[in-house]
């Protein structure tokens, strides 16, 4: 049985089952529900295949899928964190860059 948040604002959905099924059904509905206005819909789960198979699983179903942003866990916090660290003065870096500086020095 999924247990659904009730401090939670109306256009947040966080469901909580151990059923692979029925938290992908809820997500579906969710989604649906939401798709139908002119806001978009992120979508955030714990790996970003997880995210974009349940995102391919809702543009299969519907003829067009617009506005539905995808990210994992560790994607939102570093898509939220980076305009605060450009702030100060820092940059984000690949693991390739990594990899160059690790050279030069």
């Amino acid at each position: 049985m999924a247990r659904a948040q009730a401090s939670i604002p109306a256009n947040i959905r966080m469901v909580e089952s151990s059923a692979t099924d029925l938290r992908l059904a809820e997500a579906r509905a969710f989604v649906a529900g939401q798709t139908g206005g002119l806001s978009d819909v992120v979508i955030v789960g714990a790996s970003r295949g997880a995210v974009d198979d349940l995102a391919r699983s809702l543009a299969a179903g519907s003829v067009a899928t617009i506005g539905i942003h995808r990210f994992s866990i560790t994607q939102l916090a570093v898509r939220l964190a980076t305009p605060s660290l450009a702030a100060e003065g820092y940059s984000l870096s690949t693991y390739l860059g990594s990899a160059a500086v690790a050279a030069r020095a």
